[in-house]
């Protein structure tokens, strides 16, 4: 319904035409009959206009008798006077005069003063005197980054590219909320590869904790005599929790690799069974581009002679260094094989078994290496895009 007071304002509805009205209108309405009393005057004739093209027509005729002679420079003053009159026209009616747009110029004329700097040039132009060659895009390289979480006295690695992702033991049996809210935090829901490198409860005691609210494809361990196969809650809370989450239970040695977070992680050790199950660790080395990093449990000096004499390609960019950074581990030997760039030592701040120990604090000092430890440093994060690795870290 219309509004009564909005339709009032408006004055009455029109109303249509009677026939009276008609006929003072010329048959359509709106169109009023003129008288010839009422038409308007002839105008008067305007005779400075017929002067200028009188002026105009003799200078075109005089070009002409000439028959060429200087015909350049009559034809440049022709043009130009063209030009003068079309502008003048064209500030008088506010509309550009392009009839001489087909005459040829004797000059060269800057053409690309017609086109607005910031507009896209017709297609099959020329346009690369203007724009830029080549895809000016700017295109971040990919990257992975390698976490150590900080779990106190204990390790937990995580590997991750946005997509995929590797978690490398989770610390002690109470640290496992910690590493499981860290994965939450990062946004991953799901591991493609869970590591136990080996059955110590500061590498292995969370991982099922983590295990039960962020499954695993698979779940790496490494090969062990039955006699030292542990028979404690611990590792058997392990294997429950491998059991519910439905991942693959491998054992792995060296020769095993895969294709992960962008890169190959590739199992180099043991070598061979030891009785000691710190010697027994998984040394994991992934390589992304140009970049490595060798992972090492808590294996010690004489699984790190055998695992040099195997001939395996050590060399790597990052160390995480054995044990905590205890003296029976990183003996020069092994050190001198991996050549690091830079140190990590995961351990709890004022541990009771004063990791890093002073042998190790003084190596590091007298290389004057790079290195970290996340008693003093918190979670430390390594992002590689292949050919560089930046570090930070969070206390």
């Amino acid at each position: 319904m219309a509004n009564p007071g909005k339709h009032s304002s408006r004055g009455s509805s029109p109303q249509k035409k009677s026939s009276a009205s008609k006929s003072s209108h010329s048959g359509s309405y709106g169109r009023t009959s003129h008288s010839p009393s009422a038409q308007r005057k002839k105008p008067a004739l305007n005779w400075p206009l017929i002067v200028a093209f009188a002026v105009l027509l003799s200078v075109y005729l005089i070009v002409s008798l000439f028959n060429g002679r200087n015909s350049d420079r009559w034809k440049e003053e022709w043009d130009g006077l063209k030009e003068n009159v079309s502008s003048s026209v064209s500030g008088l009616t506010g509309e550009l005069n392009n009839s001489t747009s087909s005459e040829p110029s004797s000059g060269t004329s800057d053409v690309s003063s017609s086109r607005p700097a910031d507009s896209t040039p017709e297609q099959g132009s020329d346009a690369s005197s203007a724009e830029p060659s080549g895809d000016t895009a700017v295109t971040e390289p990919e990257t992975v980054r390698v976490h150590f979480i900080d779990v106190g006295q204990g390790d937990s690695i995580l590997i991750e590219n946005g997509t995929e992702a590797v978690l490398i033991d989770a610390g002690e049996n109470d640290k496992g909320s910690i590493v499981k809210a860290y994965l939450k935090n990062k946004g991953i829901e799901k591991l493609n590869i869970a590591v136990g490198t080996h059955p110590h409860s500061d590498h292995i005691g969370g991982l099922d904790t983590v295990l039960y609210k962020v499954p695993a494809d698979e779940v790496w361990q490494p090969d062990m005599p039955d006699s030292v196969i542990p028979a404690n809650r611990t590792y058997e809370g392990l294997l429950d929790a491998i059991d519910a989450c439905g991942a693959a239970d491998y054992i792995v040695g060296p020769g095993d690799k895969v294709n992960v977070c962008g890169g190959l992680l590739e199992v180099l050790g043991p070598v061979a069974l030891y009785e000691d199950l710190n010697d027994l660790s998984l040394v994991l080395k992934f390589t992304y581009g140009e970049k490595s990093f060798l992972f090492t449990g808590d294996m010690e000096k004489p699984a790190e002679a055998d695992l040099i004499a195997s001939g395996a390609d050590l060399d790597a960019d990052v160390l995480k260094m054995g044990h905590h950074g205890s003296s029976t581990s990183s003996g020069n030997a092994f050190l001198e094989k991996v050549s690091p760039d830079i140190y990590v030592i995961t351990c709890g701040e004022n541990n009771d078994y004063g990791h890093p120990h002073r042998e190790i604090r003084q190596m590091l000092k007298e290389k004057n290496a790079e290195n970290w430890r996340t008693d003093l440093n918190g979670h430390i994060v390594m992002t590689c895009d292949g050919k560089t690795i930046t570090t930070t870290s969070q206390k």
